[in-house]
């Protein structure tokens, strides 16, 4: 991983001058984001949307090498930036959750700018 640190099963500061950082194993599968308007409501009735899922989540590339151009994407890994849960948000309180960002700016826009993305190979 590159620009950002893995700790606790979320994005976080980077420590050290180490430009990279250990990222897990994944195992990559798909899903659909199609809406299939035939298909039956799961439980408890309702129909949910797939893209509604990946709304708390840092969309982040994966490439092959540090060269970072369409040539070398990969995929898209939906990665959680912060404590996106209510329980976590309520144990730690909204403000103190979120005191290191400037005004206006969310988790997800924060590791953009950063330019946080998975690497294969660092060579």
């Amino acid at each position: 991983m590159e620009g950002a640190s893995w700790t606790k099963g979320r994005l976080d500061e980077q420590s050290g001058k180490d430009l990279y950082q250990i990222f897990p194993v994944v195992q990559v599968t798909a899903i659909s984001l199609a809406v299939d308007n035939n298909a039956r409501p799961g439980i408890g009735g309702r129909k949910t949307d797939p893209l509604q899922l990946t709304a708390n989540y840092f969309d982040c590339v994966v490439y092959k090498y540090p060269k970072r151009s369409d040539k070398y994407k990969i995929t898209r890994m939906l990665l959680k930036p912060d404590a996106s849960s209510q329980n976590e948000r309520n144990q730690k309180g909204k403000d103190q959750a979120d005191n290191n960002l400037p005004a206006g700016m969310t988790p997800k826009i924060n590791w953009k700018l950063k330019g946080v993305a998975l690497l294969c190979t660092k060579e």
